[in-house]
């Protein structure tokens, strides 16, 4: 075995996961400062929580999780509790694991970083109260492939008339505050043309 060669290889990924985490800060400080765009837009201040993650482990317990829990903006739900209507915006950083069909653990089978999308799934509901089911439609899996990327889903709930509503977006389509206004307009059309007309977007 050559060590120098294994320590020149092993700096080499160091420099490489410093670039990483320099640029994941650019990505959450980006990602955070659209969510709070949003919420300005329909009166509301999200909260949130992470999705096949669970929160940093603190206080020296838990070193055993996963490295995920560690990474917890990958797929995290932003929560706007207080909007006319409460919905949410999934933050889906890396639709891989979805599009090739494998296990979370299993990043060298994921689908290619070039052919994946990072998008954002918008979630509201005919009565948020009662029904929201959210858990069961990522068990579910479908909305969450990349080839419904820009298409509405409507799901009935299976013992009453309540619905709930999912829209995905590639990321992209948020790029500067005119292609956001202009992807929130489709967001509620979508809802409108199914009977939802209760979320309103605030004047600019």
């Amino acid at each position: 075995m050559d060590n120098n060669n294994n320590n020149k290889d092993f700096e080499e990924m160091l420099c490489d996961v410093r670039k990483s985490f320099r640029l994941l800060h650019q990505y959450n400080e980006r990602v955070l400062d659209l969510m709070r765009y949003i919420g300005s837009q329909f009166g509301a201040v999200a909260g949130g929580y992470p999705h096949a993650s669970g929160p940093c482990p603190k206080g020296g317990k838990g070193i055993e999780r996963w490295a995920w829990d560690w990474l917890n903006m990958h797929f995290y739900e932003f929560h706007f509790a207080n909007a006319a209507v409460p919905f949410s915006v999934m933050l889906q950083s890396d639709t891989g694991t979805y599009d090739s069909n494998v296990d979370w653990n299993d990043i060298p089978n994921f689908d290619e970083v070039t052919k994946a999308q990072t998008r954002l799934i918008f979630i509201s509901s005919s009565n948020p109260d009662e029904y929201w089911e959210f858990g069961e439609m990522l068990e579910d899996g479908d909305i969450m492939y990349k080839n419904l990327t820009g298409k509405g889903k409507v799901v009935k709930a299976e013992d009453s008339e309540e619905k709930m509503y999912l829209m995905a977006f590639n990321l992209v389509d948020f790029a500067d505050k005119a292609s956001i206004d202009k992807t929130l307009q489709k967001w509620l059309k979508f809802l409108n043309d199914n009977g939802e007309t209760q979320l309103t977007l605030h004047e600019s």
